[in-house]
């Protein structure tokens, strides 16, 4: 007979909102009598989902909160703690107590603390029919939700919110122009946050969440100007959508790199109708722009922020060939590190020692993983076996050695999957697929201090399951 684990709810008092605690506890309690077991679990489970969330948005603010407000934010962050602390205990203090109102059995348990703290991936996953919708699932591949739902048109290019709790993403749904909209993580409040100018692409909110940089089409072969993007910034309502590189009148190409860690610069490639290209660097309100890279080589393929933003490292082009450059962010101290490779994607580790880039096999017909230490060292085969005999476009995760990547068979119109494994252990989980390049991207919250806390205050039986909800037969 199974061990069962039982809720007794009338003695559970956790709440969303710090300053109405017993207004959420009562009427959770009141939509729970009366109700069946199978019900009040899914109402808990949600409970303790939204309980999460306003974890992970104090958690943000407290990350960016000014020094006068530090104090302050770091109170209510560790309050939003200990009601988590407290939801814990009460798992384990009511343990077999049978006048329980709800009652789940420890597997049941393990599954929904584990996918509380699993890091999540969202990704656009497209379909046959050329439809593509937003969806988000663990790294694991399992709890996969649907975000959006759009049956003809097609939601791509999903970022998160630095909290976690919303999703920026381009979509043609509004008359086949690309907009750029924002949705709840849990797919409500779907909004529109442009309507002008044909295309608006690669939406990404700034580190503290208060704006976003976004890709916008200003002229089609008009002035010279063939295919011209141009990068912009809005806030995050929309407001305030102003172009940031509308001077440069010889480019035939603007993309946005992205935005560097604490916010205060954006970087982004600029390709020229001579056919020259560059990396640039300027403030985030649009002033101060510069050139990062020289002028003796042309960017080639990927290029990205060190996690502590003081390097960009690239793949450059010159007249001995292709191969892989370092940068520090202020210009200076430029090296190639790696000759004759072409790298079209790479990712730093989130403690900035080492690079994982792909990079085409000429023998094998196919690309590979590689890793690289940061001063160009060591540069290794990654995996020793790849799916479909493939792999591409590395994601590193913003707090692990976990990463997510590409994989698909090398011929036209094969589906694109998403596999997850780790730098170390070299394990592989197929995490998703899609039929179009689906830009997954990892959830930025990072929530080791709350599975941990779970694991501690969980018994012995439920922490051997912890690491793996399937473990328990």
């Amino acid at each position: 007979m199974k061990k069962k684990i039982c809720i007794l709810i009338v003695s559970l008092f956790i709440c969303v909102s710090c300053n109405s605690q017993k207004d959420d506890y009562g009427k959770l309690i009141e939509e729970l009598n009366g109700q069946d077991n199978k019900k009040a679990k899914e109402r808990l489970m949600v409970y303790g989902e939204k309980l999460l969330n306003q974890y992970k948005i104090l958690k943000h603010e407290a990350q960016w909160a000014s020094v006068e407000n530090r104090e302050a934010a770091e109170g209510r962050l560790l309050k939003s703690k200990e009601m988590i602390h407290e939801f814990a205990q009460t798992l384990k203090k009511h343990a077999g107590n049978r006048n329980a109102s709800v009652c789940m059995s420890i597997k049941e348990i393990n599954q929904y603390l584990y996918s509380l703290t699993q890091p999540r991936i969202v990704f656009s996953k497209s379909y046959k029919g050329g439809n593509s919708e937003i969806w988000i699932i663990g790294s694991d591949g399992k709890n996969l939700k649907r975000v959006t739902k759009n049956d003809r048109r097609r939601d791509e290019e999903p970022s998160w919110h630095p909290n976690g709790t919303k999703i920026v993403f381009s979509s043609d749904r509004d008359h086949f122009t690309s907009q750029i909209y924002v949705v709840d993580a849990d797919g409500k409040n779907l909004r529109k946050l442009t309507n002008e100018r044909p295309r608006h692409l690669a939406p990404v909110y700034s580190p503290d969440g208060s704006q976003i940089a976004f890709e916008s089409l200003e002229k089609v072969f008009e002035d010279n100007h063939p295919n011209n993007y141009d990068v912009y910034i809005m806030d995050a309502n929309g407001n305030n959508q102003r172009n940031l590189t509308g001077d440069y009148k010889d480019a035939m190409h603007i993309t946005l790199v992205g935005w560097n860690p604490d916010g205060t610069k954006i970087a982004f490639h600029v390709m020229r109708i001579s056919g020259s290209s560059g990396i640039y660097i300027m403030d985030a309100d649009g002033k101060n722009h510069r050139k990062l890279s020289g002028d003796n080589y042309n960017i080639a393929g990927d290029c990205a922020w060190s996690p502590d933003g003081k390097k960009m490292v690239f793949c450059l082009r010159d007249e001995s060939g292709t191969g892989l450059g370092i940068i520090d962010a202020d210009g200076s101290n430029f090296k190639r590190i790696v000759k004759n490779i072409n790298v079209p994607s790479l990712s730093w580790s989130f403690d900035n020692r080492q690079i994982i880039l792909s990079a085409f096999d000429g023998e094998a017909k196919a690309y590979k993983l590689y890793t690289l230490d940061a001063d160009g060292q060591n540069l290794r085969e990654l995996l020793d076996e790849l799916p479909n005999n493939n792999a591409d476009v590395p994601i590193t995760h913003p707090a692990s050695k976990d990463m997510i990547f590409l994989s698909s068979l090398m011929k036209p119109g094969a589906v694109i999957e998403i596999w997850s494994t780790n730098i170390e252990s070299k394990k592989l989980t197929k995490v998703g697929m899609s039929y179009m390049t689906p830009k997954p991207s990892w959830e930025p919250v990072i929530l080791n201090e709350i599975a941990s806390l779970f694991s501690d205050e969980l018994d012995s039986s439920l922490n051997s399951d912890n690491a793996n909800p399937d473990s328990k037969k």
